[in-house]
């Protein structure tokens, strides 16, 4: 009945207004009872989709429940179609599935989605693209500028500048690209965002380290530690998988053993960056019995974009420094096959590369 669907669609609201908080108890309870309602189909593809983008945990879960709700697409509109595409897509790319992605983001962005949910999309794609198309990864970067601009969407133009970060200071405005996470995230923080506050402190770290201010990116990053996945995956890494690979430029075992979780995190983002991170560890500090990183190590690496690329490399070149040829010539193999079928730049880390290898000496 009305009532109903105009009470599920305030709870959802207020569901997310607790998860931009950081009251996730709070909101998975209003999720949960948004879900015993029956609801018409588009009513309950939006409930499905809120519920699957605030799941930090079972993320194997989600996808199986965001892929039974693909029954409802036929009868909802395009733009809860969109939704329902952009949230596959996040989900992806959380599992390091780039190309599934992708493709989610393709069908998500021809559906004319809302504003909010063309944001979304628009700052994945952004991301996704970096190591594969430079270009198109700036200008989604700068359209999710704009749309937030137009329409009043703050915590998606902040991340926008925050994707858009790395790239500013390689055209030599650093100073710019702090500056502005600098204040995006204050007016975030200043409106209760919690949740996107913290990845925009993931995003300033990261436009700290690319303009060689180690201290402050650090800083920043240890801010975050203790929170949850990036919201809207506009970075692969959480906080302490961006310390380790700070750890890695700068030549740093010690650093780096001191960050390392035990156990491996679920996440598969930071567990395949840490089963990078933990073989250069022992590599780093010239240990004789360090295991050379598998190929499967290395794929997964790549996916998670710049960072994994570079780690990718970095195991080569400990192998081969190491004189343990024998190892690295399949394990660099493996990695421009994964390149060469992804259509990832290996160039694309080597602003990284050329930093590791001055520490190197």
């Amino acid at each position: 009945d009305t009532g109903g669907r105009s009470w599920s669609r305030a709870s959802l609201s207020l569901a997310d207004a607790r998860w931009q908080a950081g009251y996730d108890e709070a909101a998975a309870a209003l999720d949960a009872r948004v879900a015993e309602v029956e609801l018409a189909p588009a009513d309950a593809l939006a409930a499905l989709c809120a519920r699957a983008r605030r799941a930090d945990r079972d993320l194997r879960r989600a996808l199986d429940e965001l892929a039974g709700g693909e029954r409802l697409l036929p009868h909802a509109p395009a733009p809860r179609r969109a939704d329902w595409h952009a949230t596959a897509a996040l989900l992806k790319a959380r599992s390091l599935d780039v190309d599934g992605a992708l493709e989610h983001l393709l069908d998500a962005l021809s559906l004319r989605p809302d504003p909010e949910v063309e944001c979304r999309a628009r700052l994945l794609r952004a991301r996704l693209l970096q190591p594969i198309e430079p270009m198109v990864s700036w200008h989604e970067a700068l359209r999710v500028v704009e749309l937030g601009r137009d329409h009043g969407l703050i915590r998606h133009e902040v991340l926008a500048w925050g994707v858009a970060g790395e790239a500013m200071v390689m055209l030599g405005r650093a100073d710019e690209a702090v500056e502005r996470l600098r204040a995006g995230l204050a007016r975030l923080e200043a409106h209760g965002e919690v949740r996107m506050a913290s990845e925009a402190r993931l995003q300033l770290g990261a436009a700290q380290r690319a303009a060689g201010r180690d201290r402050a990116a650090a800083e920043s990053w240890r801010a975050a530690l203790d929170a949850p996945p990036p919201a809207l995956g506009t970075t692969a890494l959480d906080a302490r998988a961006h310390l380790g690979v700070l750890a890695v430029l700068s030549v740093d075992p010690e650093s780096l053993a001191a960050l390392s979780p035990m156990p491996l995190p679920l996440e598969p983002a930071a567990r395949a960056a840490w089963s990078l991170l933990g073989g250069l560890m022992a590599l780093m500090d010239d240990d004789p019995d360090a295991a050379a990183p598998s190929a499967a190590a290395v794929a997964s690496a790549v996916a998670l974009g710049v960072p994994g690329l570079f780690l990718a490399r970095v195991a080569v070149a400990e192998l081969e420094r190491a004189g343990r040829g024998a190892e690295a010539t399949p394990l660099d193999a493996a990695l421009r096959e994964v390149c060469r079928r992804d259509g990832v730049d290996l160039r694309a880390a080597d602003p990284w590369f050329d930093r590791y290898l001055r520490a190197r000496g």
